[in-house]
């Protein structure tokens, strides 16, 4: 898995300008000036995974590129961003909740989806790190229950037992310059080199970013 490029105003000048010739800029100076002046912000982060993720991680297994489990995650961060610096302030606090799985499938034959005899965790973080461009690195775990899989398909349609297994997994996030906020009424949906996609909420209060099966939801607010 790939970083994700940052997301800073300077690095969308370019995108701004095309922007502002094509349509009619509606910049709302109030907020310009307040996050202009702001000092430190208060970051509400939420993550939500929601698509098939692949069964390859089960380690020897002949159906590693066949068996996927179709997952909903949620991921909540919050903390800090020293606005000068371009940084978190302190530490960063992580709130993980349960994954639910809707289903299972095998890509090469509907008859033989994975079983599952527990329970699916996509990503259970335990750490982050942020670096002064805003570039985040989630840290965590993801378990797979044992389950039963057609290990010698298509020579056997037979479900054979594999065991449990967790795995150390890594996900890349950006972390927008806050000060982008004031100008959300100019700015439009773009995609960056590495496929993220970013957007704001219609109340222009949140950035909104996609990659990877992940919708990350952005809401700073100003604290000083």
């Amino acid at each position: 898995m790939r970083p994700i490029a940052a997301f800073t105003l300077a690095g969308l000048s370019a995108v701004l300008a095309a922007s502002a010739s094509a349509q009619q800029p509606q910049v709302d100076m109030a907020a310009v000036q307040r996050w202009s002046q702001a000092k430190v912000a208060q970051y509400r982060v939420v993550g939500i995974y929601d698509g098939w993720a692949g069964a390859s991680d089960w380690a020897q297994k002949q159906d590693r590129e066949s068996g996927q489990i179709h997952a909903t995650d949620t991921v909540t961060l919050e903390f800090k961003w020293d606005m000068k610096k371009k940084q978190p302030v302190g530490a960063v606090k992580i709130e993980n909740a349960k994954t639910s799985v809707k289903g299972t499938r095998n890509t090469m034959d509907k008859r033989i989806a994975p079983v599952l005899k527990g329970d699916y965790e996509h990503l259970d973080v335990a750490s982050v790190t942020i670096d002064r461009d805003g570039r985040g690195t989630l840290k965590g775990t993801r378990f797979y229950p044992a389950a039963e899989l057609a290990l010698d398909y298509p020579g056997s349609m037979a479900m054979k037992p594999v065991k449990a297994e967790t795995i150390e997994v890594t996900q890349y996030i950006a972390v927008p310059d806050p000060t982008m906020m004031g100008m959300a009424g100019m700015m439009p949906a773009m995609t960056t080199s590495t496929g993220t996609q970013m957007s704001f909420t219609p109340d222009k209060k949140s950035f909104v970013m996609k990659l990877d099966g992940w919708t990350w939801t952005y809401t700073p607010t100003v604290v000083e």
